[in-house]
């Protein structure tokens, strides 16, 4: 799976990490945390489990950053060698931790929620992490199937901010169509993502790319999905506006206008929560 355009990714200054994840109590933890020895380490893990963005790459250099920004030589040369302590925990610890794609994956979704800083700033990364992380898990095993399913949300709302529509609903696509290689069908976790996939579609046919083909599916994936989520959920209701607006896409190619129009209303009518 293709990482997002990579020619067209923003070249984000460390200090901007600074503003998510609560990166200020990250690194009060961290500074905080015994690293004299061996045993050491176990309580150290813990502080990277709790704050996901300490396994962030280029985290190091974002503390170094932070240094300068305190001012003053001692405080300086303090947050260098905290940065220096830190990238000897990622490379020697972190990234041999039988749990390091776990612990990425769950930053990545820290990130794709983040509401602090730039979105697209935050998604671009957390499609990247979860890709990383991706690769620290079997192929067919949940771990991965996980991973998938947050870079294909991911992907959704970047597209959502008008970056790489066509590319990112496209990448989202194959993304949701792998974990539902791997996930137990008929189970609400598969229908979910049927539903995701089915979203991906329905926007790709509204602003016209193969449209038809793509409201087909859609209205295939809803009721597939439908057929397993419980009546009355909100992921069954969600299922029957997507199915319109697949219909409404269909009308407005000409085809069968009038009747799917019809189903479009029927659909929405139906699909209104008590």
């Amino acid at each position: 799976m293709n990482v997002i355009g990579e020619d067209l990714m923003p070249v984000i200054p460390p200090v901007y990490w600074l503003d998510v994840c609560n990166a200020f109590d990250a690194i009060d933890a961290f500074l905080r945390a015994p690293k004299s020895n061996s045993e050491d380490l176990a309580n150290i893990i813990k502080v990277v489990e709790h704050h996901h963005i300490l396994a962030l790459p280029e985290f190091p250099s974002t503390i170094s950053k932070f240094g300068d920004l305190k001012g003053g030589e001692k405080a300086g040369h303090l947050f260098i060698k905290l940065a220096e302590q830190l990238s000897i925990v990622q490379e020697d610890v972190l990234r041999k931790y039988p749990y390091y794609g776990e612990i990425l994956g769950n930053l990545a979704f820290d990130l794709s929620a983040e509401e602090k800083g730039v979105k697209k700033f935050n998604l671009w990364r957390a499609i990247q992490l979860f890709q990383e992380a991706g690769k620290h898990f079997p192929a067919e095993s949940l771990g991965r199937a996980r991973c998938l399913r947050g870079e294909g949300m991911a992907r959704r709302k970047l597209a959502d901010t008008g970056v790489n529509v066509k590319s990112n609903l496209s990448q989202a696509i194959i993304a949701f169509t792998e974990v539902c290689k791997i996930l137990p069908p008929n189970t609400h976790e598969f229908a979910v993502c049927l539903e995701n996939h089915a979203f991906a579609r329905v926007v790709l046919a509204q602003i016209g790319f193969d449209p038809r083909m793509n409201s087909e599916q859609a209205i295939q994936l809803c009721t597939q999905a439908r057929d397993i989520l419980q009546t009355g959920t909100n992921e069954y209701v969600i299922s029957f506006a997507l199915e319109a607006n697949a219909l409404k896409v269909l009308a407005g190619l000409g085809i069968d206008r009038e009747a799917n129009l019809e189903k479009a209303a029927a659909l929405l009518t139906k699909g209104k929560l008590p």
